[in-house]
């Protein structure tokens, strides 16, 4: 009974798991998007805004989710069996990732794929025993002094020495920044760089005094180049994709304030008024219409019935645009 009691436990612990300070379900597991990938950044958005993303935008946030890492702190297995070599069967060989922890200073420098890896060593004493202790592996961060020939820069970065290995494999920083994948960079300043290159390349802004320059550079990294709306929406986070969305929203789709609407329809109806009563005034020409205009302050009373008749319509106009606008806020949250 006590296994039982423990087991239940263990099961209610584990049916809901906390990930960056908020309580999840543990069935997010097994979606699509593993909500348990450690990056030093994700993307995630409500479907309130996802109308404001456009497609290659979404296509890259949820490849970046879904990709895994190239291992940086383990060696993958070779095969997927292996043989044991105590009972000489052959067993699953579980690659199981080593758990790191990428924290917010990741997004400050190019760490190339390193993290904080938590776990525990062993002490091994005179006396045959082994103790084991908590330990933390940092990674070695230095500063270098990097130039860029696309943005014609020199650049102050926080990189480790396998991020000096890599660039010198690809052949300069701007090849690295270029060729390596968003999901190995793992580092906002890495897509700022990567964002401002293809932008410099797509509308060919760099050397303005040295066309040849210019046309060498556009010709050696042309197998870069992407659409310039591609280009802007690249590396962009959430909050900053949900500010160009809106932007683009209103650009495209101007909304008319309420007094110019209003305005128009009050001088139309001012208008056909006028025109009634001319025509009315042309047939009738009788002696009635002379005692009429006897009566004193009669065209005035005729005059404010009909303007408020107009009013009366406007409010009506306006009520039911200020319950349209009411309707379209409450759809965008």
């Amino acid at each position: 009974m006590l296994g039982s009691g423990n087991q239940d436990i263990h099961r209610r612990k584990m049916s809901r798991v906390k990930f960056n300070g908020t309580v999840v379900p543990a069935i997010r597991n097994a979606l699509k998007l593993n909500r348990y990938r450690k990056a030093a950044y994700e993307y995630r958005w409500d479907q309130s805004v996802d109308h404001l993303f456009p497609e290659h935008y979404k296509q890259r946030c949820e490849e970046f989710m879904r990709r895994l890492p190239k291992p940086v702190h383990y060696k993958p297995a070779e095969s997927k069996w292996k043989i044991n070599p105590e009972t000489d069967r052959w067993e699953v060989n579980n690659d199981e990732p080593v758990y790191v922890v990428y924290p917010e200073q990741c997004n400050d420098g190019l760490w190339g794929g390193e993290g904080v890896v938590q776990g525990e060593y062993i002490a091994r004493w005179k006396r045959k025993r082994s103790l084991e202790f908590p330990k933390i592996w940092r990674p070695n961060l230095i500063r270098r002094i990097f130039y860029s020939e696309i943005l014609n820069k020199w650049y102050h970065v926080v990189v480790t020495p396998r991020t000096l290995d890599l660039i010198d494999e690809s052949n300069g920083f701007d090849n690295y920044i270029l060729k390596t994948h968003e999901r190995d960079l793992n580092s906002k300043l890495g897509m700022n760089f990567k964002r401002a290159m293809l932008l410099a390349l797509v509308r060919q802004d760099m050397y303005p005094d040295d066309p040849e320059k210019k046309q060498k550079i556009c010709d050696k990294y042309k197998e870069f180049i992407i659409p310039e709306e591609e280009a802007e929406w690249l590396g962009l986070s959430i909050k900053e994709a949900i500010k160009k969305g809106k932007k683009l929203q209103e650009e495209n789709n101007p909304q008319i304030p309420l007094k110019y609407s209003l305005t128009k329809v009050l001088a139309l109806r001012l208008q056909e008024i006028s025109e009634n009563k001319d025509q009315d005034s042309a047939v009738d020409e009788g002696l009635t219409n002379k005692f009429k205009n006897l009566i004193p302050f009669q065209n005035q009373m005729t005059k404010e019935a009909d303007i408020k008749s107009v009013l009366h319509e406007c409010s009506d106009v306006t009520l039911n645009r200020c319950v349209d606008v009411a309707r379209k806020d409450q759809d965008l949250d």
